[in-house]
Parts: structure tokens; sequence; C-alpha cells
């Protein structure tokens, strides 16, 4: 038996300047993915081609400052946080190209 997959699966990856966030939304519309920071947290919305809604929140160590980018492609959802250390913003949304 093959082991189990997660349908939309999230894996967050730390680099020199940024934390790196990839979330796997292969049925996902396009236009209907969206990404929104807020404090330390990440909210990440879409639905999927046969109208169903996708919801992921997660957290990272340090508050979201500016230059979140975003990137969808492919099917899957590329969200790079660069690590501010104290600098927090209010809540707003990343536009995802």
């Amino acid at each position: 038996m093959a082991p189990h997959r997660p349908a939309h699966e999230v894996e967050l990856f730390r680099e020199d300047d940024a934390y790196v966030v990839y979330v796997d939304l292969p049925t996902a519309s396009r236009p209907s993915v969206e990404v929104r920071t807020h404090g330390q947290r990440l909210s990440i919305t879409a639905r999927t081609d046969e109208g169903h809604r996708i919801r992921r929140r997660l957290g990272v160590p340090y508050p979201v400052g500016e230059d979140v980018t975003a990137r969808y492609e492919d099917g899957v959802l590329e969200v790079t946080v660069p690590i501010e250390n104290g600098v927090s913003r209010p809540g707003e949304t990343v536009s995802v190209v």
C-alpha cells in the first residue's frame, strides 16, 4: 500500500534571509488563490476548479514584514517571507503572480 499523501501539502523552509512556503494546490483556480498576512501568520485560500474551498493557515517565528511575494505556477504556490526581526505590519493581501 502506498503511503498517504495529503491533497494540499505545505512545506516551509528557512533560507538565509527569508522563509519560503510551498503549497501544493494542483486543482486550484489561479484567480481564486489569495495570500494574506497578519502578524506572524500567513493565511492561504483558494477554490478548486470544482468549486471546493481550500484554506491553510500557518505561523512563522518572526513577524511578517514588507516585500512578501507569492507565485502560483503548475499547481504549486510559492510564498517568500523576508525575515525582518521585530518589524510587523498590519494585515494585508499579497499579490499572487
